[in-house]
């Protein structure tokens, strides 16, 4: 299919329509069955369909976790993929474009992994489950080892999309939302619902994500803001000066982090499902201060160290309360509804009192569905 060993393809001057970004996710996880591992997509769609803000920015989260991010449209005064041209998904859209931007570190990484193991960026999910459901669900695919859930419906009145996914066992946690889901073996089946600006991506327990420190330029970043996942892992970081370990480990209520470099950096590391309250750090051995971040964070300079999060893990009521205050926050609806609920979930004991809670409220079906994800 490919014409030397590392293609790099343009899949065509594509439709501007919800059906091109539907079958986009599975195009490309499934030209890595051919070794054809790189593919160039017309984000936003190139000609013909409709302007819709929903689906550009759609498109948009989903060209942020392709291969190449690249947008495009046709020759004409009217159409245009520019972010000022879209409103308030444009603003967000922005946002997902400066994240990738600070993506380049692990995706840099993720390249070099293809040319020394032969490991494709973008794998579909029968690459590493070998189950009936890991062919079920075409839009879901891996990136590195990050897993990528691409939505293609729109929201509905209640204010979000739902998109039917399939979680492998363990501890996964959304890059976006920092819902945590425990999937026992064998996996699970659920519908996540997300809002338009929430584009469902999840990291294992184990994970650390190498992000460009904000305003990083075109060269190698002079600093990292790291995103560790409590657990059992790591990664090892690809540049053209050398390469940086990450190890990780975590036990009851310690968490610790290794970084072996070859040249000093600055780090911001943030411990992404290790609340700030009542935690503490260490880092090299001496206590560090926290930094001004919901989650557990600390920030030093170095060629490397070794970060030591102590915490006491919250019960699993006070986890649900804490999201669910943080869902009715954001969701469109009645105040007097919202706050009647948050009472009686105050008085809420363990999973059946929060589904109680959730189930004799008086909010929007909706609100509920995505209060309910993942019980």
């Amino acid at each position: 299919m490919g014409s030397h060993r590392y293609p790099l393809g343009f899949s065509g001057d594509t439709f501007v329509t919800w059906q091109t970004l539907r079958f986009l996710p599975y195009f490309t996880a499934t030209a890595s069955n051919v070794g054809y591992t790189w593919w160039s997509h017309d984000i936003g769609g190139h000609q013909r369909g409709e302007k819709n803000d929903e689906l550009y920015l759609r498109h948009i989260e989903y060209g942020v976790f392709s291969p190449v991010c690249r947008l495009h449209g046709s020759c004409s005064p009217t159409m245009t993929k520019e972010p000022w041209a879209y409103g308030a998904a444009g603003l967000a859209a922005e946002e997902y474009l400066r994240l990738r931007h600070r993506l380049i570190p692990y995706l840099y990484s993720c390249a070099y992994r293809t040319h020394a193991e032969g490991r494709a960026l973008v794998e579909p999910l029968y690459y590493r489950h070998d189950c009936p459901a890991a062919y079920r669900y075409p839009h879901e695919y891996y990136f590195g080892d990050l897993l990528a859930v691409a939505v293609s419906a729109k929201e509905g009145k209640d204010g979000y999309a739902p998109v039917k996914a399939w979680l492998p066992a363990g501890v996964w946690t959304d890059f976006f939302t920092g819902d945590r889901y425990m999937i026992p073996e064998g996996g699970r089946e659920l519908v996540l619902y997300r809002r338009m600006e929430e584009f469902p991506l999840f990291a294992s327990a184990g994970t650390v994500l190498p992000l460009a420190a904000e305003g990083s330029g075109w060269g190698e970043p002079q600093g990292f803001e790291l995103r560790v996942y409590a657990g059992d892992g790591g990664m090892e970081l690809y540049e053209e000066s050398g390469r940086t370990r990450f190890s990780l480990h975590a036990e009851g209520g310690k968490c610790v982090l290794r970084i072996e470099g070859e040249r000093p950096r600055a780090y911001a590391v943030r411990f992404m499902d290790i609340p700030a309250d009542g935690a503490s750090v260490r880092v090299n051995g001496a206590p560090a201060k926290k930094g001004d971040t919901e989650e557990l964070s600390v920030s030093f300079e170095g060629k490397g160290g070794v970060v030591e999060a102590e915490f006491v893990p919250l019960a699993e009521g006070e986890t649900l309360r804490r999201r669910a205050l943080r869902i009715v926050t954001e969701a469109e609806c009645g105040n007097p509804e919202k706050e009647a609920f948050v009472a009686a979930l105050l008085r809420a004991e363990g999973k059946e009192g929060f589904r109680a809670a959730v189930d004799g409220s008086e909010l929007p079906v909706g609100v509920k569905r995505r209060l309910k994800e993942g019980l």
